[in-house]
């Protein structure tokens, strides 16, 4: 099923600079450092060639909008999608980071500069997301945005990922739980508008 054409945009954070994915990117992607924890390994994109990267971005524009995520230096530090576009009720975001560019608030800022850019001149009902129940980070990150949990469901753990004292209720018969988020543009306004 054909998507609607992603819109082209600049989307500006304190920090960050947030565009549609090009393939000219790609040389950068493959240059980021792996997440060496196991239970990370998802977000590694492990192709060889050009020609595979090529086809993996290829492949996601048949099926998402994929946005590219800049520092102020200009370097490409993480991606962002949308994928399950019912517009404009909702669809299913996707995000990473290069391994090097976790920690250092990068992801915070580029959710606030994405969410008001969605909602406000997308103009979305709603965001959904998935996160890894022993992605402490991440869920923390999303909580603080305002996001929801609605549901969960159990995915295959990645090979060699281990439990924590924290992360131990996620994991069951070598299957790790996933968080169903949900975020509304009328609860993104009010915290935002908390804010400032």
């Amino acid at each position: 099923m054909a998507i609607p054409r992603q819109p082209d945009c600049i989307v500006r954070g304190a920090r960050v600079a947030i565009r549609p994915l090009r393939f000219h990117d790609l040389p950068e992607m493959r240059a980021w450092q792996p997440h060496e924890d196991p239970l990370l390994q998802d977000y590694n994109l492990s192709y060889e060639t050009e020609t595979e990267w090529q086809s993996w971005l290829r492949h996601r524009l048949r099926h998402r909008w994929v946005y590219a995520i800049r520092n102020r230096d200009g370097v490409l530090i993480g991606h962002l999608s949308l994928r399950h576009l019912d517009i404009p009720h909702s669809s299913r975001l996707g995000f990473s980071l290069g391994a090097q560019y976790v920690g250092q608030g990068y992801g915070r800022d580029a959710m606030e500069a994405f969410l008001t850019y969605y909602f406000d001149v997308l103009s979305f009902d709603q965001m959904c997301l998935d996160v890894s129940g022993a992605n402490p980070r991440g869920r923390h990150l999303y909580q603080k945005l305002g996001f929801g949990t609605v549901g969960s469901f159990w995915r295959e753990a990645p090979w060699g990922a281990m439990p924590n004292p924290e992360t131990r209720r996620y994991f069951r018969w070598g299957r790790l739980r996933f968080l169903d988020m949900r975020l509304s543009a009328t609860e993104w306004r009010r915290i935002r508008a908390a804010r400032e």
